[in-house]
């Protein structure tokens, strides 16, 4: 009995330790903090906001976004009641936590990249189980989310570059015309980004635009 004691400690330590990674595999943190940090170093203003309020208010918003599907896997668990003392216990709560998550993946996934992977399970994992059975696997659908995340992330991010990078150009082709040799065109160009996005409500729009990519 002490060694099944034992067992299952360190079966929850190990799962415990997957929570933060699956956190960021099967939700939209990934895409969220890409596109922070890549605005950040558009803005060129280094360490504002700061990691920690970047982290801040990625997991906030991922906790906004996926508070649904939270929702629905707390519902099918307590239905279910099972008891987390044992492996089947465990196990049953899994089976019960799965379909919500797929459901958001699935919602969200890219078809191109969705297909590619599904092709590529049937070959290495020689299975011969039809197309849609093998796109609605979890070890499917959990890369070409991530895959597309990644995508819509950059994607994102260069539309976000493109207005900060004519700024630089601007500024530096007048300081280049004006003949200001020794001074730094980050310097003016800073505060020029900094009022344009201001002034846009750069901040609101950007978050408005991310939650509304989840709500279709």
């Amino acid at each position: 009995m002490e060694s099944f004691g034992v067992l299952k400690l360190l079966f929850a330590m190990a799962s415990m330790a997957l929570v933060p990674f699956l956190f960021v595999m099967i939700t939209c943190f990934t895409k969220i903090v890409i596109v922070l940090f890549i605005l950040r170093n558009a803005m060129g203003v280094q360490q504002a906001p700061p990691n920690l309020v970047i982290y801040g208010i990625t997991f906030l918003l991922t906790i906004f976004i996926w508070m649904p599907v939270g929702q629905q896997i707390a519902e099918r668990i307590e239905q279910h009641s099972p008891s987390l003392e044992s492996i089947d216990g465990w196990k049953i709560a899994l089976e019960q936590a799965l379909p919500p998550v797929k459901g958001f993946i699935g919602r969200h996934v890219n078809e191109k990249e969705l297909a590619f992977f599904s092709q590529s399970a049937a070959k290495l994992w020689q299975v011969e189980e039809n197309t849609a059975q093998i796109e609605n696997h979890i070890l499917i659908l959990v890369p070409a989310f991530v895959i597309s995340e990644l995508s819509a992330a950059f994607e994102i991010g260069f539309l976000l570059y493109l207005p900060f990078l004519l700024i630089d150009l601007v500024v530096s082709n007048i300081l280049l015309a004006m003949g200001s040799m020794m001074v730094s065109p980050v310097m003016i160009a800073l505060p020029v980004k900094l009022f344009l996005f201001v002034s846009v409500d750069g901040w609101s729009r950007l978050m408005q635009s991310v939650i509304e990519s989840y709500t279709g």
